[in-house]
């Protein structure tokens, strides 16, 4: 209702999320009708929302890029200064029969008064589908303030999942301070001059060896598939980091590995081939950071739920993967020789256990780098449960067995896996500290973590026999199966 008694009709949409044709943007021109944004989604929401009185509401369906495109800034400082927002739902692609993109759907209302804002906002991904059909839960749910989004440099309605983490990471270096990244060469399409040909598996003239395909089945451990490019400025429409050969570097997949959050792989290659735009190259300029260093950052959980909560849908962004953080420098031996052992037990085909473990020592040894409390770092490892790991000989769902999850650290657990005597030893001093009353803070967290792994340990080493004695129980309290229920047996 307005201030003066009238209701205003409040404008609800499902606009079309195309893009404009050429010939449509050309259209409206001579129609002396301009189209301001691209995505038609954007220009209605910017032709309707100045003609909306104050106090009145919206809702609308857009595509999720209009909440960090560059093109659609100006309509996202419109909603910041001259609405009040009331809530932001992310949806995952496929929801709609009329789209396969990414969507969103904003509500909100012209300003009526100045003041703090509180935005709910709220993500359902793939596998919350059903659960928001059924009950409107949400994957995640929180809310913000309005003013955070006119503080972000490009204006971005973007939230992405595990911004604590984030923010704890936010003082931290980030990739392209110890690595060039860029992505691979690309050839022109049919404009090639007469003659030319791109790539081959045969070998031409003047042609270099390189990787064109970054293919699915990859392992961490492998390198794709030979070609040979054409790198001649006649057949190349943009070089990047493509055609710079000799250079030792680590690839990257541009476009997503999966689905789900495990979307990086990386792998290495020495001699540093030429490819093609299926690649990210990233190469060490840090004296620190060695292949295998970068290699293992970037394979990381930590990396893999940067793309994951700020990409989307989205491939792997050349200027998104150059801001994913890293530990604060210091000394990267100790993962640079897990990640070097884990390369060599894979190129021996080793058996999958052991790659496994060999792995989880090389993501435990970036985690000790970047040193997360311990409800960051579970909230982290977290998202990767019931995801399976891209790119390794072996089966890896979760990383915490279920019985362990929120109560104890991934680099403690390897270690009380390693050696249980030493384990149980040093939990019974600790015990002895707590009897005696000597116990400070931090033993006494590393107590409340050996007790919950001793409990794990004991329960999958020597399960207690619950099913013989439930049988003891019925045949105690309800007769023997001889003499039958209400038995005068003595026992």
């Amino acid at each position: 209702m307005s201030t003066d008694g009238r209701f205003w009709v409040s404008p609800e949409a499902n606009p079309p999320f195309q893009n404009f044709t050429s010939k449509e943007q050309h259209s409206y021109r001579e129609e002396k009708s301009d189209v301001r944004f691209i995505n038609k989604s954007a220009e209605m929401l910017w032709r309707a929302l100045p003609q909306l009185p104050e106090g009145g509401v919206f809702g609308v369906v857009l595509p999720q890029t209009i909440l960090h495109s560059d093109n659609a800034s100006d309509l996202r400082e419109f909603l910041v200064s001259e609405c009040e927002l009331k809530e932001i739902c992310l949806f995952p692609d496929k929801v709609f029969s009329f789209s396969d993109a990414e969507s969103a759907i904003l509500i909100g209302r012209r300003k009526r008064v100045s003041g703090q804002n509180e935005v709910r906002y709220r993500r359902i991904r793939e596998r919350g589908l059903q659960s928001f059909r059924s009950s409107y839960a949400a994957s995640t749910e929180r809310t913000v303030p309005e003013s955070r989004f006119s503080r972000d440099a490009g204006l971005s309605l973007i939230v992405p999942d595990l911004e604590e983490v984030w923010d704890a990471c936010a003082e931290n270096p980030i990739l392209s301070d110890v690595a060039a990244v860029g992505q691979g060469l690309i050839y022109h399409g049919t404009n090639l001059p007469s003659g030319k040909t791109t790539y081959s598996q045969e070998r031409f003239a003047g042609s270099k060896r390189g990787f064109v395909l970054f293919d699915r089945g990859l392992c961490l451990h492998e390198l794709p598939n030979e070609y040979w490019m054409n790198l001649d400025a006649s057949v190349i429409r943009r070089s990047m980091s493509g055609a710079n050969i000799g250079s030792p570097q680590v690839l990257l997949n541009y476009a997503p590995a999966s689905r789900g959050p495990w979307r990086l792989k990386a792998i290495i290659d020495k001699l540093g081939h030429a490819v093609t735009s299926n690649f990210i190259a990233v190469r060490p300029t840090a004296p620190s950071c060695s292949l295998e260093t970068l290699w293992a950052l970037v394979n990381s959980p930590v990396a893999n739920a940067y793309a994951f909560s700020h990409l989307g849908k989205r491939h792997n962004i050349v200027g998104d993967i150059r801001r994913i953080p890293i530990p604060k420098i210091g000394s990267f031996e100790a993962l640079e020789r897990a990640a070097s052992a884990y390369l060599a037990a894979a190129s021996l085909e080793t058996v999958s256990a052991t790659l496994k473990t060999l792995l989880q020592r090389v993501d435990s040894e970036v985690l000790k780098l970047y040193s997360l409390s311990p409800d960051l770092e579970q909230s982290l490892l977290s998202l990767f449960s019931g995801w399976k790991r891209v790119g390794v000989p072996f089966t890896q769902n979760r990383y915490l067995p279920k019985e362990l999850d929120d109560r104890i650290r991934f680099t403690d657990f390897l270690q009380f896996e390693q050696n249980w005597p030493a384990t149980n030893r040093e939990r019974g001093i600790l015990i002895d500290k707590s009897i005696s009353g000597r116990l400070n803070a931090e033993e006494r967290m590393r107590l409340d973590a050996l007790q919950a792994y001793a409990d794990y340990h004991i329960e999958k080493v020597s399960p207690r026999p619950t099913r013989s004695l439930d049988d003891l129980e019925k045949k105690l309290f309800s007769g023997s199966p001889t003499t039958g229920k209400g038995s005068d047996d003595r026992i």
